[in-house]
């Protein structure tokens, strides 16, 4: 009997230690997560750092993102989504009906895996788990995504299993998704023009830095294009500077129509736009210009007061490609200067034109 009880009190203490361990695991990974202050960082933390902190067999986030804002800042950070298929959007709840409880929409979901009802959440080519464990992501009474665990063992998540950890876990992980959010979304309002909504000069030298590390290190090409809006401060001096302000604003929406959502539109200063095109060579760059200036030509702005107004726009076109440089540090300056120096030549030469250094010739209106 006494040889029992020593059983009984050395599992009891062997389980305590177990359970020490892993709260101070939690604890820890808890704070990594509430020091994480962009999303990337937060991203990878929840997502692959919780493969191997907790031992799961696969873990997928899925986030709703209704106005584009998650992506748009992981993009703006660099972060390829393609290369994560772990991290899904959607624009509005996609099934939660069937996974969370109404009454009580902070409870986690957990028992064996059902494709039908969990099959959207953890993709084939990625994993198919045997039980799975399903953490809602909420702030303000409000769903905001999904954090999924899956496990190749049947009996690691069920029904009746204890949540308060995973609870727990959710709540934190919303938190600090909703201040990283709010984090981008200040550190943006210091990088955007707030006059066209477009990236402002600050924003587009540090994609620039980190769009020529990326030639060198992936040897693909890097396109520049710069935009000089015609005679824009003749549009000054003859319709104003406000009328001057619906010109900038209506040219950078017809240029942002034409490139693609991971390309950098900035306004450099002035009349002037600047747009790194990433993976792109320059025949093709010559084309999405030629684009620009032909939606530009077409447009007709109209002012507070009726007035009509006709523009035109000129575009140097430069490329960046790891034969063309040698030196880093140099290589971005080189691609600007490249650029500026293309669209000097289309209004030395005419204006209304895209003219590329290092092609056979010009294209002209």
């Amino acid at each position: 009997m006494r040889k029992s009880y020593e059983q009984q009190l050395g599992s009891l203490i062997w389980n305590a230690r177990q359970n020490e361990e892993k709260l101070q695991k939690f604890q820890c990974y808890e704070m990594q997560l509430l020091e994480m202050n962009t999303l990337p960082d937060l991203v990878n933390q929840v997502v692959y750092e919780s493969k191997s902190t907790f031992q799961l067999d696969v873990v997928t986030l899925m986030l709703l993102d209704p106005d584009y804002e998650f992506r748009r800042f992981l993009k703006t950070e660099g972060f390829i989504l393609e290369d994560h298929p772990a991290l899904m959007f959607s624009e509005s709840p996609p099934g939660f009906n069937s996974v969370y409880s109404a009454k009580d929409l902070t409870k986690p979901n957990m028992g064996v895996f059902n494709a039908k009802i969990h099959g959207r959440y953890f993709p084939v080519k990625l994993y198919t788990p045997q039980s799975v464990a399903m953490l809602p992501l909420i702030r303000y009474g409000c769903l905001i995504g999904s954090l999924n665990f899956g496990s190749a063992k049947v009996r690691r998540f069920y029904s009746e299993l204890g949540s308060d950890f995973l609870k727990h876990l959710g709540a934190v992980v919303g938190i600090c998704f909703e201040n990283t959010l709010n984090h981008e979304r200040v550190r943006c309002m210091g990088l955007t023009d707030t006059l066209t909504g477009v990236n402002n000069r600050r924003f587009f030298d540090q994609r620039l830095d980190e769009e020529v590390k990326r030639v060198f290190r992936n040897n693909e090409p890097l396109t520049c294009l710069f935009l000089d809006i015609d005679f824009f401060k003749k549009i000054n001096d003859t319709y104003g500077h406000q009328a001057g302000d619906i010109v900038l604003a209506e040219v950078a929406d017809v240029i942002s129509i034409q490139l693609r959502q991971n390309d950098v539109l900035a306004r450099y200063g002035g009349e002037e736009f600047t747009a790194l095109l990433s993976h792109t060579k320059i025949d093709v760059a010559v084309e999405v210009a030629e684009r620009i200036r032909e939606n530009v030509e077409k447009m007709v702005v109209t002012t507070d007061d009726g007035t009509e107004i006709r523009i035109t726009i000129s575009i140097g076109v430069g490329s960046l490609f790891p034969d063309n440089c040698d030196d880093h540090e140099k290589a971005g300056q080189l691609l600007i200067e490249t650029a500026d120096k293309a669209v000097y030549q289309a209004k030395e030469t005419g204006r209304n034109k895209v003219v590329c250094i290092g092609c056979q010739s010009a294209k002209d209106s």
